[in-house]
C-alpha cells in the first residue's frame, strides 16, 4: 500500500498516535483504578516473584490483539480497495483503533472477576467516543489530526469493524470467564 505521493503508506501519523495514547490510554485507565473489588483485602498477598499479568490476562491480550489487528488490517487493505482515499483509510484506521480500545476496557476487567459498577469508566468511554467522534465533525481537530469528514458508507464500515472486534473480545472474555468458573 502507498500514500498519494508513492512513499509506503503509514495507516497512522505520529500526532494521531499521540493522540490514541493521550485519549484511549489515560481516562479508561484512571477510570479503571476506580474499580471496587470487595473482598480484595480478605485474600492472601500476591507472591512477589509472580509475573505481573497471569496465563489469562496474557492470553486475552495476545488473542484479542491479533483479532484487532486482523480486523484493522484488512479495513486498511479493503477501504481503499472499495473506492476511499488515503486519507479516508488513514480516519478509518484511527477511529477503529481509538474507538474499539475505548470498548475493550469492558471485556478486559472480566478476565479475572466479576466487576462490579464503575461509573467512571462509563463516563470515560463515553466522553471518549465523543471526543473521537469530534475529530471528524470539527474542521480544526480534523486539519490537526490530518482526517477527512465520513461518508455514510465509511462510518458503517468503521462502526462494523468496530463492534465486530468488541464483539469478538467479549465473547473471548465470557469464553474464559466460563472456563474459570468450571475449573472452580
Amino acid at each position: 500500500l502507498r500514500d498519494e505521493t508513492g512513499a509506503i503508506l503509514l495507516p497512522l501519523t505520529a500526532v494521531q498516535l499521540l493522540w490514541v495514547n493521550i485519549v484511549t490510554d489515560g481516562p479508561p485507565a484512571l477510570a479503571l483504578g476506580l474499580d471496587k473489588a470487595p473482598g480484595a483485602l480478605l485474600e492472601r498477598p500476591r507472591d512477589p516473584q509472580a509475573p505481573l499479568l497471569d496465563r489469562e490476562s496474557l492470553r486475552f491480550i495476545l488473542t484479542t490483539g491479533c483479532i484487532k489487528a486482523a480486523i484493522g488490517g484488512a479495513l486498511l487493505v479493503v477501504t481503499p480497495l472499495i473506492g476511499f482515499s488515503i486519507l479516508q483509510t488513514r480516519t478509518a484506521i484511527f477511529l477503529h483503533a481509538t474507538i474499539g480500545q475505548l470498548f475493550y476496557a469492558y471485556p478486559a476487567r472480566r478476565i479475572n472477576a466479576a466487576p462490579q459498577f464503575n461509573g467512571a469508566l462509563h463516563l470515560a468511554v463515553i466522553l471518549g467516543v465523543g471526543l473521537q467522534m469530534l475529530t471528524v465533525l470539527l474542521p480544526s481537530l480534523r486539519t490537526l489530526l490530518g482526517l477527512e469528514p465520513l461518508t455514510l458508507e465509511l462510518f458503517t464500515l468503521v462502526s462494523a469493524a468496530v463492534l465486530l472486534t468488541w464483539g469478538a473480545a467479549e465473547a473471548y472474555s465470557g469464553i474464559a470467564q466460563a472456563a474459570r468458573h468450571r475449573s472452580n
